[in-house]
């Protein structure tokens, strides 16, 4: 035991002076005495200096999709199976100055059910190709603290006026350091899922600049003129149209706790958008508030600049006006964190008769959703929903009253979930136009962390309506 004792108390010895004696015995040179009392710059020479960075993130994803019909003229049961990759990865140099980023996809209808153009139930993305790839970004860029705020180049999303993917370069100077930022960006428009797309049929060029006068206070104004190939009126011919599109948006935010943001957007002749949100948040007493409210008082049909990357899908929209107000107080107790919401949401059309993808419709609701309930990344919420028809609505006056939940895990290694959800209405877009009323969602979904760079997951949903669709995916997820 004294011999343990000894050489116990020489090895804390050891360690208690080895540092001084490295710094006091070290040899001369560029480096030397980076230990204690060594000089800052010797410290710096020796740490190892800065790298690129890289990322990978893939997805290796398997669905099938069944239906059962049920009434007197049933559509007939189907059958769906696709396979989907999904890749996304980049990399960042090592003063962050230089960026590249690389994200698509690629599907494969595995059935064929696509190649005889018939309409089925399933209404398939893949356009009635067997396969299908989209490149969702790739693009290098430059990023500095000088005039030059940001330059790229390739595929990317635009970071002002309405979002839209475009091939082409973007560039953001600081005229005025941070109190004025000058922009422009342009090239060929890219409409994902546009069946009858062409090539490099679409074009943009957009200007503007961006005003902070005040401290939170953001001031931006664009301009964006759009070539787009469309069809005709009568749909027979394709023909180009011209649209001059400009916007004001006005953003404030005091710290944490309010941020407002006011919009307004003209599409040639026509006031497009306009609309207002407001966000309050007061944490010591852990509630808030969100508002908001859009305004859309012109028909607008195949204006590219407004749609999102469902191009020409949903077709002619009406004027109608949309809000949504959600209050929320949250609670910390010893078991777990609970938060209690109560909102108002609706759409109301102003003009025209109401139709599938026009309705009028509003949403009062209350939910609660607890963390943490005992133990750590379990989860739960319960959701109380009437949906109503709205005074001078065109549809019958009834009311559809839901209920909604969901119970689940998140830890390390382990996620796990089931829960139920309803639609009043829910679109199907692709290949096949569908309207679906009164859709119930039962799902459940179990994940597993297998290695720190691999996951699988499996989900199953049942939507109950006109028919039963089963669904089934199941997800390989690798990250580097």
């Amino acid at each position: 035991m004294r011999t343990i004792a000894t050489s116990m108390s020489s090895l804390v010895l050891l360690v208690a002076l080895t540092p001084a004696a490295r710094a006091e015995d070290a040899p001369a040179g560029p480096g030397a005495g980076a230990g204690v009392g060594a000089p800052a710059e010797a410290v710096e020479e020796l740490a190892p200096p800065p790298r690129w960075a890289f990322w990978l993130l893939a997805q290796e994803q398997y669905r099938f999709r069944a239906t059962t019909t049920y009434g007197s003229d049933p559509i007939g049961d189907e059958r769906d199976h696709d396979l989907r990759l999904f890749l996304d990865g980049g990399v960042i140099s090592p003063d962050d100055d230089f960026q590249a980023h690389l994200s698509g996809a690629l599907w494969l209808d595995a059935d064929g059910n696509t190649q005889d153009g018939r309409s089925t139930a399933l209404a398939e993305w893949t356009g009635y190709r067997r396969v299908w790839w989209d490149i969702y970004t790739l693009s290098a860029e430059y990023l500095s603290d000088g005039v030059l705020k940001l330059a790229r180049g390739g595929r990317q999303v635009s970071e002002h006026g309405p979002a839209v993917t475009f091939d082409g370069v973007a560039l953001d100077v600081r005229a005025a350091g941070r109190l004025l930022e000058v922009f422009a960006f342009g090239g060929r428009t890219v409409h994902f899922f546009e069946l009858s797309a062409g090539m490099f049929e679409d074009w943009l060029g957009s200007a503007g600049l961006v005003l902070r006068p005040l401290e939170g206070l953001r001031l931006e104004l664009d301009y964006r003129l759009q070539l787009e190939d469309v069809l005709s009126a009568d749909e027979v011919a394709r023909e180009q149209r011209t649209d001059h599109g400009y916007g004001l948006t006005l953003a404030y935010a005091l710290e944490d706790r309010l941020r407002v943001q006011a919009r307004l957007r003209g599409v040639n002749d026509q006031l497009a958008l306009a609309g207002a949100d407001l966000r309050f948040e007061h944490r010591p007493w852990e509630l808030g508030l969100d508002l908001g409210l859009d305004a859309q008082p012109a028909t607008l049909r195949e204006l590219g600049e407004r749609l999102d990357p469902l191009y020409l899908i949903l077709g002619e929209s009406l004027p109608n006006l949309r809000w949504r107000l959600d209050a929320w107080k949250d609670f910390s107790t010893e078991a777990g964190r609970f938060g209690l919401h109560l909102g108002f949401a609706g759409r109301h059309v102003l003009s025209g008769d109401e139709g599938p993808f026009n309705r009028s419709l509003a949403r009062v609701y209350a939910a609660v959703v607890a963390h943490d309930l005992g133990v750590q990344g379990l989860y739960a919420s319960l959701s109380l929903e009437e949906h109503l028809t709205l005074p001078g609505s065109a549809q019958p006056d009834v009311h559809h009253a839901a209920v909604g939940g969901s119970l689940g895990y998140d830890g390390a290694w382990l996620q796990a979930e089931a829960g139920s959800y309803y639609q009043r209405f829910k679109y199907d877009y692709f290949a096949d136009l569908r309207e679906v009323a009164d859709v119930r969602t039962v799902y459940g979904q179990l994940g597993f962390k297998a290695l720190g760079w691999l996951s699988v997951r499996a989900r199953y949903e049942l939507e109950w309506t006109d028919r039963d669709v089963h669904i089934l995916t199941l997800t390989l997820g690798q990250s580097i």
